[in-house]
């Protein structure tokens, strides 16, 4: 259901994880989808192993330090934002 909610509507949902047993055909769904929908909707790969600093972003304390303001640093989440993970 999310994912023709996505390919009717992307801006619906902030983006669809899917996730299952290896070789159910998830990678052949996600790009189909990607496929559909419009120009520029990312289409974003979590790599095995992911750290939950890179799934949902982190702080940069060394720049937040230089800088005297805190820097962000996006993670995977942010990257697949109104698109495909």
């Amino acid at each position: 259901l999310a994912l023709l909610a996505a390919a009717v509507h992307p801006r619906s949902s902030r983006g669809i994880l899917l996730r299952g047993p290896r070789g159910t055909g998830k990678t052949l769904l996600a790009r189909s989808l990607a496929a559909l929908l419009p120009a520029g909707a990312p289409f974003v790969e979590l790599p095995l192993g992911v750290s939950e600093d890179r799934l949902v972003g982190s702080l940069d304390v060394t720049r937040s330090v230089e800088k005297g303001e805190a820097v962000v640093m996006k993670g995977v989440l942010a990257e697949a934002d109104g698109g495909v993970l």
